[in-house]
């Protein structure tokens, strides 16, 4: 892109943003922010496919350089090292363990929350699903198949607290007392679940736990950073 053009980003009620372009906006602020995602992911790469605890460091170095001209090799050779030391073998295992842990994996990708809102709102008349439609979505696969019996389980309870409620008017921002907070119970861990990286607001007694000063701090931050 040139210095002068300029890119239209929609954000949601939120102040997220939403849409090809809001994808546009949150790669470019992820890169800045994680200093160098692809680099990673690069590195990523490398380790799957030239990682062999049964070869030594230079051995590893010596078939992968050979073989990719991409690989500078003295600086490949500090990877492999860094892969063999003991605080990194500690982290894969205590990351291996907790992946094995995840009961609920969604099947989304790299596709946040706000966007899939967003696109869902697009084909319903602007109606945006609720946070029980978003954990059915994130959970089927492209066959319609659940990702496990585990998340069938919760499906079905959605289904039966949604049936029971459909009469009863409720405040979708509600995320104290909406369906799925009924069968996942209250927030734990700080941000929403099912809508995105939005600190949650303890429950003080209020009716939502959505922090609108926080929400509208969010927005005039975009828009300055739109006019900048």
């Amino acid at each position: 892109m040139s210095g002068d053009t300029k890119i239209v980003v929609i954000f949601n009620k939120f102040g997220k943003p939403v849409g090809e372009e809001g994808n546009e906006l949150t790669q470019f602020l992820g890169t800045i922010v994680k200093h160098g995602e692809k680099w990673r992911h690069w590195k990523g790469l490398l380790k799957a496919r030239a990682y062999d605890p049964s070869l030594t460091v230079d051995e590893i170095v010596a078939r992968k350089t050979d073989n990719d001209s991409r690989v500078n090799k003295d600086q490949f050779k500090k990877l492999v090292t860094h892969w063999f030391t003991p605080k990194y073998q500690t982290t894969c295992d205590v990351k291996r363990v907790s992946r094995a842990k995840m009961q609920e994996p969604h099947v989304m990708g790299t596709k946040s929350f706000a966007r899939l809102a967003q696109e869902e709102a697009t084909k319903n008349d602007g109606a945006y699903p609720s946070r029980g439609e978003i954990y059915r979505i994130t959970r089927t696969r492209k066959d319609g198949c659940i990702v496990n019996d585990n998340v069938a389980q919760i499906m079905s309870s959605l289904q039966v607290v949604s049936s029971n409620s459909r009469n009863t008017h409720q405040n979708e921002d509600d995320y104290l007392n909406d369906d799925y907070s009924r069968v996942k119970g209250p927030e734990k861990h700080g941000y929403i679940r099912c809508v995105g990286r939005m600190s949650a607001v303890k429950d003080n007694g209020a009716s939502s736990s959505t922090d609108p000063e926080t929400v509208q701090q969010l927005k005039d931050g975009m828009s300055r950073t739109q006019n900048a």
